[in-house]
């Protein structure tokens, strides 16, 4: 589905509310995405400590990534949930930045262990897609993929994961030119 430019950001504000998540936790590195946690509380529920095997979840996707030579992009892996406060909040994964992309086709490939489904949005210049992905799985790497052309020289690149509903996975991705 096709999004004009600057819709990504209302789209990605609506599939958040659409899920019904408590929070949406914008990152834009690795190292931030697991800082600055809070104590749990001593009130907290078992139901709202991190599964124990996410960790090994965002190592594989990690192990999954590697560089190729057409990678123009290449971002580390990550939790799908993060603890704050003492409870569980979906990490919402946002990179953006400058990068200069001669025109041609271009493809976000996901790579995903866990369990749950993943909103996927790539913005090169003024073009962009999003769509949802095949589930993620626990015992193999789901690469899934987001396409889009540019018949232009584009400046800017934009990544958005959105975790749908409770999804409990370890992401990374790559941009490639094909």
């Amino acid at each position: 589905m096709r999004k004009p430019k600057g819709a990504w950001a209302l789209v990605a504000v609506a599939v958040c509310c659409a899920v019904g998540l408590t929070a949406c936790d914008v990152r834009r590195s690795p190292a931030r995405a697991t800082s600055s946690t809070l104590p749990p509380s001593p009130t907290q529920s078992p139901n709202d400590a991190l599964p124990p095997q996410l960790s090994e979840y965002v190592a594989a996707a990690e192990r999954a990534n590697t560089q190729q030579p057409e990678t123009v992009i290449r971002a580390g892996a990550r939790p799908s949930l993060v603890q704050a406060d003492g409870r569980r909040q979906a990490m919402v994964v946002r990179d953006e930045g400058d990068i200069d992309l001669s025109p041609g086709n271009y493809q976000l490939v996901v790579y995903c262990v866990g369990a749950g489904t993943l909103y996927a949005h790539l913005a090169i210049g003024d073009e962009s897609t999003i769509k949802e992905l095949p589930p993620c799985a626990v015992d193999t790497v789901v690469p899934a993929t987001v396409n889009v052309s540019t018949t232009r020289r584009a400046q800017r690149v934009s990544v958005i994961l959105i975790p749908v509903g409770e999804v409990t996975a370890g992401v990374s991705y790559q941009v490639r030119r094909q």
